[in-house]
């Protein structure tokens, strides 16, 4: 009797499932990797095409044997909306069967193009991407050329985010045409995209919010390219890989709305008075700032630091420190903190050991030390005597301080318990102070 009533719940178990309606059995598929959800068509005849209906298609030849007619099969028999279609090709494939199988996302009004290529040819997008009226994220990577359509139309009223990687952009105009058919762009990822044979790169938008530009300085310098912004609402700011070496013709004339930025913007050949003039031009709206070593370094190297303007909302600042960092740097680090009053946390990177070697204590104590600066984070300490010094010297002037991080990379004959024993010996300006070490 047990063996008859364990058959009798296994029946039952399947019928369950058997009859489980449509929309749930497509909700099961679509939660399954496109290569999976089609083997479901192998489980019976209930499940045979309960995959054509599901709404993110992902072709991805390295999960796929036999994948172009896998591919094909796919995208002629689904026949229901997709929200997401995800293409990734590690390997060459037709390009027109790569248009034909993007077209098709498109025409099954897309909300979501993610698409990766590897290809030995130069490969355009389809025109009828640039007039999607359903898509809201547009994600390329790979050896595409972009150019707008010769009737230079583009529509692509809801689309919020775009991101593009390795990309050609042969025209100045490309992103201007794109820009102005996008009414609703919200955030923008432009990353190491060919540009040198651009004489004007411009991202205009009154609807951007958040922009991040990753692209080497040599690809852009040797050809003498203006970097404009016209973004008048934008929010966040990423500048990335030497981007900076670029005209001075950086912003368009307007306030600045940035409240977050992230910038890695110079090198040694850098043009100090570009970066001084970027730093104005977000210093009285930024909240919270990320500037790498060979941001500010250049500043200090031409004593040109007289020449920034207050940081008054200024809250949250992290800076990066090279292990080679001389003095002309710190002192220029110091001139900042001068500048940012309101300063409540600060976080100093160290890359590499020893590196505040060429620090010296400053003659003053910057304001945010005395009444604002509630967390400081030290990271990447050796137990370096000038590293030591500089640790002293914040804890001794920060009267208010809560938090004090110390991220150390030991050295073999110096352990945190001896770092945190001569930390324990100096003079401490606030004693509410927490220490952790790491």
């Amino acid at each position: 009797m047990a063996g008859v009533a364990s058959e009798c719940a296994n029946n039952e178990d399947k019928d369950r499932i058997s009859t489980l309606a449509d929309g749930i059995l497509t909700h099961i598929v679509s939660l399954l990797p496109t290569k999976d959800a089609v083997m479901t068509s192998l489980l019976s005849r209930r499940w045979r095409s309960a995959w054509t209906c599901v709404t993110n298609v992902e072709l991805d030849d390295s999960k796929v044997s036999n994948f172009e007619m896998f591919a094909e099969r796919v995208m002629s028999v689904h026949d229901a909306r997709i929200k997401k279609f995800t293409l990734r090709c590690n390997d060459w494939h037709n390009s027109q069967l790569i248009h034909q199988w993007i077209s098709t996302a498109v025409m099954r009004n897309v909300a979501e193009l993610d698409i990766s290529l590897v290809t030995f040819e130069m490969i355009n997008l389809p025109d009828c991407v640039y007039t999607c009226e359903s898509l809201e994220v547009l994600k390329l990577a790979g050896w595409f050329a972009l150019e707008v359509p010769d009737s230079k139309v583009v529509s692509l009223k809801r689309l919020k985010f775009l991101s593009f990687s390795w990309l050609q952009i042969k025209d100045d105009s490309y992103m201007t045409l794109l820009l102005s058919g996008c009414p609703v762009i919200e955030e923008i990822h432009i990353y190491k995209s060919m540009w040198e044979g651009l004489s004007t790169f411009s991202v205009c938008s009154p609807s951007l919010q958040r922009l991040s530009v990753d692209i080497e300085g040599r690809q852009v310098a040797s050809k003498h390219c203006t970097f404009v912004l016209d973004v008048p609402n934008l929010k966040y700011l990423a500048l990335l890989n030497d981007v900076m070496a670029l005209s001075e013709n950086y912003f368009e004339e307007q306030a600045s709305s940035i409240v977050s930025a992230r910038l890695q913007v110079g090198n040694w050949v850098s043009p100090v008075p570009v970066i001084v003039k970027l730093l104005n031009r977000i210093s009285s709206t930024i909240n919270d700032l990320w500037i790498s070593y060979s941001t500010l370094e250049p500043i200090g190297r031409a004593n040109d630091y007289a020449q920034l303007a207050a940081f008054n909302n200024l809250e949250y600042l992290k800076l990066e420190v090279e292990s080679f960092a001389a003095s002309h740097y710190w002192s220029v680090v110091h001139h900042l903190l001068q500048l940012s009053p309101n300063l409540k946390l600060l976080v100093l990177t160290a890359k590499g050991f020893a590196s505040f070697a060429e620090w010296h204590q400053p003659d003053d104590v910057a304001e945010c030390l005395l009444s604002n600066l509630v967390t400081l984070k030290v990271q990447g300490v050796d137990g370096e005597d000038r590293v030591m010094e500089l640790i002293e010297y914040y804890l001794r002037n920060a009267m208010v301080l809560n938090q004090m991080y110390i991220s150390s990379r030991v050295l073999p004959e110096v352990g945190n318990d001896q770092i945190q024993e001569r930390l324990s010996a100096f003079a401490w300006g606030s004693s509410t102070c927490q220490l952790t070490i790491s």
